[in-house]
C-alpha cells in the first residue's frame, strides 16, 4: 500500500473538501496526493496524523499500527497548556452561546405574545370608540334639543 492509498484509507467517508479543510490544504493538492502525483510535505502529514490520530510510522512507510499508541503518543493538549486554556475558554463562550440563543429563542415568544395581544387590544379599543360615538350621538342631540327648548322659553318670558 501506498502513501496515497493510506491518505485515501484515513479520509474515509469524509469528502476531499472536507478532508483538505482539516488539514489546510486546497482540494486539488489533496487529489494531487491521493493519484500519487505528488508527495505531502511534512506539515501536511502531521497535520493529516494530528486531526486524524494517524500513526506517523504508519501513514509514511505502512508500518506499525494505523492508530497513534496512546500511552507512547502525548495528546496535543499536553504538549500545549496555551491550546487548553483557549478550548476551556471555547468550551465556556459555546455554553454563553446557547444560554442566549435560548434566551432570545424565549423572548422572540414572549414578543409575538405581545404583539398578538396589542393587536386584539387595538381592535377592542376601536369597537369601544364605535361605541361611545353611538351612544354620544342620541345625547348629544337631546342635549341640543334642550338647549334649545330652554333658550325659546328664555324668549318668550
Amino acid at each position: 500500500m501506498k502513501i496515497a492509498d493510506r491518505i485515501r484509507k484515513i479520509r474515509g467517508n469524509l469528502s476531499q473538501r472536507e478532508f483538505a479543510d482539516r488539514i489546510g490544504i486546497n482540494m486539488n493538492t489533496l487529489r494531487a496526493y491521493e493519484k500519487g502525483r505528488s508527495l505531502p510535505p511534512s506539515e501536511v502529514l502531521e497535520n493529516i496524523c494530528l486531526n486524524f490520530d494517524a500513526s506517523p510510522s504508519w501513514l509514511l512507510l505502512g508500518i506499525e499500527s494505523e492508530r497513534r499508541q496512546e500511552s507512547s503518543q502525548p495528546t496535543h493538549q499536553e504538549n500545549c497548556p496555551r491550546c487548553t486554556e483557549l478550548e476551556a475558554r471555547l468550551d465556556k463562550e459555546r455554553e454563553e452561546v446557547r444560554e442566549l440563543s435560548k434566551e432570545l429563542r424565549e423572548l422572540n415568544a414572549e414578543n409575538r405574545t405581545i404583539l398578538k395581544e396589542n393587536g386584539k387590544l387595538k381592535e377592542e379599543i376601536g369597537l369601544l370608540k364605535g361605541e361611545l360615538k353611538a351612544r354620544a350621538a342620541p345625547t348629544d342631540k337631546a342635549t341640543t334639543d334642550s338647549t334649545e327648548s330652554t333658550a325659546s322659553a328664555r324668549k318668550t318670558a
